[in-house]
């Protein structure tokens, strides 16, 4: 995409906004209306079937809430993230203590296997 078709896009991006909303908030407001049909005249079979999923809907909105806020709060008192984390782990021994020897295209590859021949690991990439 070039950097005329970008602009392109840009211009034309409001009212196709205001549309979607529009059209998405019509389309939440038949959902409900029929929902409430249905409920009105079933509402007495209907109601006990659907506490369930309604608690569940409840809980998800909430909880999923929550984490935002949270993840929010820690955002605001630390700022952005300053980069990843350092890893000061030795490639050069697994956690038991086992030297590796790791091929050098093991790093690219998506098929990796590993041996272990006279406690060492070998990675070994399939030519």
């Amino acid at each position: 995409m070039s950097a005329d078709d970008v602009s392109q896009v840009g211009r034309h991006s409001e009212p196709l906004r205001r549309r979607r909303k529009v059209v998405g908030v019509l389309a939440w407001a038949a959902f409900a209306f029929f929902w409430w049909l249905v409920l009105r005249r079933d509402a007495h079979r209907l109601l006990p079937k659907l506490e369930l999923p309604l608690a569940t809907l409840v809980v998800v909105a909430v909880s999923t809430t929550w984490w935002v806020e949270h993840n929010l709060r820690i955002f605001q008192r630390k700022g952005p993230r300053q980069g990843l984390p350092s890893h000061d782990r030795d490639w050069h021994i697994d956690t038991l203590g086992r030297p590796l020897r790791i091929a050098p295209l093991a790093w690219q590859s998506s098929a990796v296997r590993v041996v272990l021949r006279d406690g060492v690991k070998y990675y070994e990439v399939d030519q």
